[in-house]
């Protein structure tokens, strides 16, 4: 096929065709075109390709849920997969030649994208799932066109919004989630109206789908995102209700919800999760979930998604020239932020809002051709203290305090936590521990210190060592022993800008909040 005709510049997106109006008027080429997706920073493309694959060949109804913690790139997964549902790349002949263009795939594909926050806002539980069904209904029916089935939809929406008024009576009264659940249900009666919605809804899709024209989707695909923001029990109502009404033929549900997220949610009905009835939690999700798909944080290639975010020739990149995110600075991420990307995102802002604040300020000064730019050591420094920033903002404000941590010392712990805890039998216990299976990291007296810190005044105590190491890179790799404290107080004070301080006082203040208390407002 020496005759195809490619772009130009192979790293821009072909022209795009819309299928339903060219392919009877060009031949078809099966062969795709292999630029399409060039924007992959995170290097998972193979798993959106996968995923899409998959909900292109499923029998349906299926539900798959797509897990991950807050910020792992979930909404990033379902635009990618959206975009591979509803964009293709083919070869077209057209007039004798050959090129590759882009194919509108979105009659093949209905896509219908829900943002359970935007929905949940102002409203009650009740109201929000009403507002997500009515969404999903509306959008299914304007395929159809079809008024008068879209008169029967709204109608039995409106009957389930009166029983849904009733069960928020009923919440009131003291009623639990479950309780409200079963009763909009009303399984014992044969007039039930969840059912008749699901059964009109089923109609509709069937002759839509049945249709087989050019404008016909196969399947309707519903991605729901943002479910983790929600409260969990309302969450779980949420996939529970949207299970049983569109559990119908010829649509997929792709829900953002995590495990973790549905057993807080269960925890009412189930209560605290034991190895008694771990099973039921398991139940459930299983239940309501036929594919789990785990976003991938372990694949992500987070030195190229670094370099992206923070390299570049804008003036406000904050790493330039020769500059790179070396294997220093990537272990001082895995030590602290990880591979979450809305995590590497703030720290990039950050870093971007530090450099520019820095040059702003020191414009006016001309003692030196970089007086208004940040060193190569500082700018290092400064990454590795935002990360600290972002991820252990109390070790933050133990470094503001005293900023040179390898002279922490047994006062240094006692002013903080006020005390030696030299009696702590759980401490000792615990730093026991930890020295037996990495005495490396505790060796020297300001780590031992600093475990302490970590242990009795932060919420992190099983990431004790993974802070003694970040710290001892920036000791033995960022900073030169001759100027430490300096280099460490020049990049604190720059820091400032970006930092999230408690605005209860003094940390060693005689007002300062309780352990717990306090440890809420960092």
């Amino acid at each position: 096929m020496d005759d195809v005709v490619e772009s130009e510049n192979e790293n821009k997106q072909p022209p795009v065709i819309e299928a339903s109006k060219t392919i009877s008027q060009v031949k078809l080429i099966d062969k795709p075109y292999v630029n399409l997706d060039n924007d992959d920073p995170l290097g998972i493309s193979s798993y959106s390709l996968a995923l899409s694959k998959f909900i292109e060949d499923c029998e349906c109804p299926i539900t798959i849920g797509l897990q991950g913690e807050w910020g792992s790139g979930k909404t990033s997964m379902f635009r990618a997969v959206e975009h591979k549902l509803t964009s293709g790349t083919a070869l077209f002949e057209i007039e004798g030649k050959k090129q590759a263009y882009r194919v509108n795939k979105s009659d093949k594909y209905k896509v219908i994208s829900i943002n359970s926050w935007e929905h949940a806002l102002l409203k009650s539980p009740q109201e929000a799932l009403l507002s997500i069904i009515d969404e999903i209904s509306g959008q299914i029916a304007a395929v159809d066109g079809t008024y008068e089935k879209n008169e029967k939809i709204k109608s039995l929406i409106g009957k389930v919004a009166k029983s849904a008024a009733r069960v928020g009576a009923s919440a009131v009264l003291g009623n639990s989630g479950g309780q409200a659940v079963d009763e909009i249900f009303n399984t014992g009666q044969q007039d039930n109206t969840i059912k008749q919605l699901r059964s009109a809804l089923s109609v509709l899709v069937q002759s839509i789908v049945n249709r087989k024209t050019e404008t016909s989707p196969e399947k309707f695909v519903v991605f729901i995102d943002d479910l983790d923001r929600l409260v969990p029990s309302d969450a779980v109502d949420v996939i529970e209700l949207l299970k049983n009404i569109f559990d119908i033929d010829y649509c997929v549900f792709v829900l953002a919800i995590d495990y973790d997220v549905v057993v807080q949610g269960l925890m009412k009905k189930f209560g605290e999760p034991n190895d008694n009835n771990e099973w039921q939690f398991r139940a459930f999700f299983d239940k309501i979930i036929q594919l789990p798909f785990m976003m991938p944080i372990g694949a992500y290639k987070i030195h190229n998604y670094l370099e992206q975010l923070l390299g570049g020739k804008n003036s406000s990149a904050y790493f330039g020239g020769n500059e790179k995110v070396d294997a220093a600075l990537e272990s001082i991420v895995k030590y602290s932020v990880g591979p979450n990307p809305r995590g590497l995102k703030r720290l990039a802002n950050s870093l971007r809002l530090i450099k520019l604040h820095y040059e702003e300020k020191n414009k006016a000064n001309k003692e030196s051709e970089t007086s208004g730019t940040l060193s190569v050591t500082l700018k290092r420094v400064i990454f590795a203290l935002v990360c600290i920033q972002i991820s252990y903002p109390k070790i933050f404000e133990f470094l503001k305090r005293r900023p040179n941590f390898t002279e922490w010392d047994e006062k240094f712990v006692s002013e903080i936590t006020g005390g030696e805890h030299i009696d702590d039998k759980e401490l000792n216990k615990a730093f026991n521990r930890a020295v037996e299976f990495n005495e490396a990291d505790f060796d020297d007296p300001w780590e031992q210190s600093l475990f302490k810190l970590v242990w009795k005044k932060t919420k992190n105590k099983n990431r004790a060592i993974d802070i003694s190491r970040l710290l001892s890179i920036i000791e033995e790799k960022l900073v030169n022993a001759d100027d430490f404290e300096q280099t460490i107080t020049n990049a604190i004070d720059q820091t400032a800008v970006t930092s999230v301080v408690s605005t209860d006082g003094d940390i060693n203040s005689e007002n300062t909040k309780s352990e717990d208390s306090s440890e809420e407002t960092l």
